[in-house]
């Protein structure tokens, strides 16, 4: 996959949160405790600007309706990007529609395109009961909708390749719509800004999902992908990260026991 130009990436800090493990990495130490940012990206490429994601809405709406955020952790997203000197964006890319990654998307320039995956939408308009949460649905006492949901959005039907050589790459899992930004950075690393595709550095060390996902199958799936077309990742809750820190045990290829001889014995 070639790009026609370098890119820039600057991670924006939004605030903190405190998760359980087991919610990031699936079935992985339950009860304990991690503190992980929220992020926002901005990506300068051949002459455009991009906003990936938007983080988080603010303390008291995060604290009635989702999970509080470490207090004091919060920075406003437009005061962010004017001390960035981006007083205007080309376009926000957002990996996914939940809460935590779409939330002040009503404190931008409505005039701004926003790009999401059709799959992610038609998903975030009717998920089912356990993910109405993460999509910001209508609940008793509620008296707005999502920010996304008051938003013309540009709808992709999978990969895309925006202004600039910006890409993306259709990577479900965590969501049906989930999707990956694609920069060559300035020193010839191809990034991936991986969303909660990829929410922690130890999901892409030792290749575990999300404990939130639509689909555990569509998600080794990317990142077999990811695997293929990425030499780091920008997790969407974590530090950047490079291929080479894979666990070695990660790439244990199906049938691994078969392949060593040892199969299940069966009786004839």
């Amino acid at each position: 996959m070639l790009h026609s130009s370098t890119a820039k990436v600057t991670q924006l800090q939004l605030a903190e949160l405190d998760v359980d493990r087991s919610l990031n990495c699936y079935l992985t130490d339950m009860g304990t405790i991690d503190r992980v940012p929220v992020k926002a990206y901005l990506v300068d490429a051949g002459g455009y600007r991009y906003l990936v994601d938007t983080g988080a809405p603010d303390e008291d709406y995060c604290r009635q309706w989702h999970r509080a955020l470490v207090p004091g952790s919060r920075r406003d997203l437009v005061q962010v990007l004017l001390e960035q000197g981006a007083e205007s964006l080309d376009g926000v890319i957002l990996t996914h529609l939940h809460w935590d990654h779409a939330g002040n998307l009503d404190a931008l320039d409505p005039a701004v395109p926003v790009f999401v995956q059709r799959a992610e939408l038609a998903y975030a308009v009717s998920p089912l009961p356990l993910h109405r949460r993460g999509y910001d649905h209508l609940r008793s006492g509620k008296d707005h909708m999502p920010p996304w949901a008051g938003r013309e959005l540009h709808l992709l039907d999978g990969d895309s390749v925006l202004a600039g050589g910006i890409r993306l790459i259709h990577t479900p899992g965590h969501s049906p719509g989930s999707q990956c930004v694609l920069v060559r950075e300035h020193g010839g690393e191809l990034a991936a800004l991986a969303g909660d595709t990829v929410p922690t550095v130890r999901n892409w060390a030792d290749q575990i999902p999300c404990g939130i996902h639509v689909s555990i199958a569509d998600w080794y799936a990317s990142m077999r992908r990811l695997r293929e077309v990425a030499t780091a990742v920008y997790p969407g809750h974590g530090d950047k990260v490079h291929t080479d820190s894979l666990s070695p045990a990660s790439f244990e290829p199906p049938g691994y026991l078969l392949d060593r001889g040892h199969g299940v014995r069966q009786h004839s």
